[in-house]
């Protein structure tokens, strides 16, 4: 829901920075003129989620990869162990029987 909240907010400079004109033969919106800061946090707010997300994204996939493979280096590892300490048990019944 967070999210969500914070992008209507990020957003929302959108209906200020554009116009429409339905008086117009185009009817299309255009650029509401003297509005240079708005055009300047617009292109922030882009360039945030165009490249500040993604590379999050990367960084944290990269941070779950190497969790997982330390988990699962220490799975092997146990199963090693329980494993030879199978076979030494099997060759110890067939040996006394």
């Amino acid at each position: 829901m967070g999210l969500h909240v914070g992008s209507v907010l990020a957003a929302s400079f959108y209906a200020y920075y554009y116009v429409y004109d339905s008086a117009e033969v185009s009817q299309e919106c255009a650029e509401r003129p003297e509005t240079t800061l708005i055009s300047v946090y617009l292109w922030l707010t882009e360039m945030t989620f165009s490249l500040a997300a993604p590379l999050t994204t990367v960084v944290l996939n990269v941070m779950v990869i190497r969790r997982l493979r330390r988990h699962a280096a220490g799975a092997r590892d146990l199963g090693c162990t329980r494993g030879e300490q199978q076979k030494k048990e099997n060759i110890k019944h067939t040996v006394t029987s």
